[in-house]
């Protein structure tokens, strides 16, 4: 599955409230949530966030490219 949530649509509470709802359907522990997101300046708060969550970086994966503009995560569910 890929989502894509364009700047504006989602502040910080509502990804909160997204990602325990996922977490919440799919507790099978074999199961990995992971994420892409920028790198620069613009995607910081959402770099921090998704590491106060307990996502790790992690390698690309479905297709994306390893790109001095992504970052990549992952975390156990």
């Amino acid at each position: 599955m890929d989502w894509t949530i364009t700047e504006g649509e989602l502040d910080r509470d509502d990804v909160r409230a997204l990602l325990a709802h996922i977490g919440g359907v799919l507790r099978d522990p074999s199961t990995r949530l992971s994420l892409e997101t920028g790198s620069t300046a613009r995607f910081a708060a959402a770099i921090r966030l998704y590491e106060s969550e307990g996502f790790a970086r992690c390698g690309p994966f479905g297709g994306y490219a390893d790109t001095s503009f992504t970052r990549f995560f992952t975390r156990a569910l």
